[in-house]
């Protein structure tokens, strides 16, 4: 399954002008705007995590992608493996950055919803930018 992710994960982040490298544990891509997204999958949580580095000037591009790239990935994994339940977790960058102990959490929030085969037309992300994290 983490091999597929991974496949998933370059598939959709590589370009001609970005660095990809695959570890044991994961993926980075170095794109050339400066943004690195890394993909790290956990065997024994059964997790795999998306973490992002971004120039400030490019928050607002990195945002978008960062609600796009899960969606694809669940999007992906849920054509292989229909029967299993899959949960997408945002953590509160606010709360990593200040490494507090259990930082506050939203699980598939209702601006979050994957499309599925069946469900092509319907829109799949409507996060407008205003809606409360916590």
């Amino acid at each position: 399954m983490f091999t597929l992710i991974i496949a998933s994960y370059l598939d959709i982040n590589s370009n001609p002008f970005c660095v990809s490298e695959v570890g044991r544990n994961g993926a980075t891509v170095v794109q050339s705007n400066g943004v690195i997204n890394h993909l790290i999958h956990s065997f024994d949580d059964k997790r795999v995590t998306l973490i992002a580095l971004t120039p400030a000037k490019k928050i607002d591009e990195l945002w978008a992608g960062q609600l796009e790239l899960p969606q694809k990935l669940v999007s992906e994994l849920k054509s292989v493996w229909k029967a299993v339940r899959y949960e997408t977790i945002f953590f509160c960058s606010h709360c990593v950055l200040s490494d507090k102990q259990s930082p506050a959490t939203a699980v598939d929030p209702d601006w979050f919803q994957p499309s599925t085969e069946h469900d092509k037309d319907a829109p799949s992300l409507s996060y407008t930018g205003d809606e409360n994290f916590m």
